[in-house]
């Protein structure tokens, strides 16, 4: 796929029943796509359950996870959106700095987007332990 890796996107938890139509009619709205892969099983012809997409810029791929996230349900199934972090530095995570004076002016979307930070970083950290392992 086309495009930079900080602006791509990866859609998982995707039920084998959803048309790459739909998915890319979805996925268009939050902005200009370059590229877009939808996987499929070749002896069954469908899904196999994930999706890439590469939009314009970082900006736009940022907005989607945003916009879609724990927002869209296809056939019963909530689809997982995460912004591919390979070349984000771990001081652009948006997570918010915990302190004892913090104030409350923080709304259920900042903590959303934080546990969806924080759920990002710990699958990376599963991923690297079990390449470790494998070594």
């Amino acid at each position: 796929m086309k495009g930079e890796q900080n602006c791509m996107v990866y859609i998982g938890n995707i039920d084998d029943h959803v048309p790459e139509k739909v998915l890319y009619e979805i996925l268009i709205q939050a902005g200009p796509i370059l590229d877009f892969s939808f996987p499929v099983n070749q002896q069954t012809k469908k899904s196999k359950g994930y999706a890439f997409v590469a939009y314009k810029s970082s900006e736009v791929a940022d907005y989607a996870v945003r916009l879609f996230y724990n927002t869209v349900v296809l056939y019963g199934k909530c689809l997982k959106f995460e912004l591919n972090k390979n070349t984000m530095a771990l001081s652009e995570s948006p997570i918010l700095p915990l302190t004892e004076d913090m104030e409350a002016n923080f709304t259920m979307k900042d903590i959303r987007d934080t546990l969806a930070e924080i759920e990002l970083l710990l699958k990376k950290a599963r991923r690297m332990l079990q390449m470790l392992i494998q070594r």
